[in-house]
């Protein structure tokens, strides 16, 4: 059996528009109804029917079990440090990127810290904070200073996936003339409620082919 999925290389991470730009390209929207407000552009701006004309949209669960057309895809030109920023996969500069690093590390774990070391004197007085100890606070502070050493004595960060890509599933391959609309309506989308437009990279149509093995108890 295979599906296919028509992905958007975007330099953003997409988690925070794929559905809407779903929805303005197909006007097709998932169980959750995110993007529900640009669903009806595609039929007032072209007077497609998005039924017909995406009929071969295909709905997919996602890890909550909430049906939808599009999920986000790894973009292959870029990376993730794990810490939230992400670079070119032809970005070499790693005193650059490691300084970027340290800095998100620090200001993650920095008022952590400080809400903690808060806790001390309040249960060194008697007061219960939920399942606290002064020691197991102690502890937890060294472990999370630790990570900021940790972040400061690497060499290189690591690369991870990003991110960055839109795909939207279909049941059957695409035609051209789905491909070409789709192609010149991830131009046009605005994000509206993100004050920063992705940048459209490239189109790419991937084939997912499962097997299924048949098992027969004799």
């Amino acid at each position: 059996m295979s599906r296919w999925i028509f992905i958007i290389d975007t330099n953003q991470y997409a988690g925070n528009f794929e559905r809407e730009m779903c929805a303005y390209i197909t006007g097709h929207v998932g169980e959750c109804d995110v993007g529900e407000e640009l669903a009806g552009c595609l039929k007032k701006e072209t007077g497609l029917n998005p039924g017909t004309f995406f009929k071969n949209i295909l709905q997919v669960p996602d890890e909550h079990g909430c049906h939808r057309p599009v999920e986000i895809q790894p973009n292959p030109n870029w990376f993730n440090d794990g810490h939230g920023n992400e670079w070119k996969i032809t970005d070499n500069d790693v005193e650059k990127q490691l300084k970027k690093y340290v800095k998100s590390v620090t200001d993650y774990w920095t008022p952590i810290i400080k809400q903690k070391k808060g806790y001390i004197p309040k249960l060194q007085a008697g007061e219960k904070i939920s399942n606290w100890t002064v020691e197991s606070v102690h502890r937890e502070i060294a472990e999370h200073k630790e990570a900021i050493e940790k972040a400061e004595r690497l060499k290189t960060v690591k690369r991870y996936p990003a991110c960055n890509s839109v795909g939207i599933w279909f049941k059957s391959e695409p035609n051209r003339e789905q491909i070409e609309l789709m192609k010149d309506r991830a131009k046009k989308f605005k994000t509206g409620r993100h004050s920063k437009q992705p940048e459209i990279e490239g189109f790419r149509l991937v084939r997912e082919k499962t097997t299924t093995f048949v098992t027969q108890v004799l």
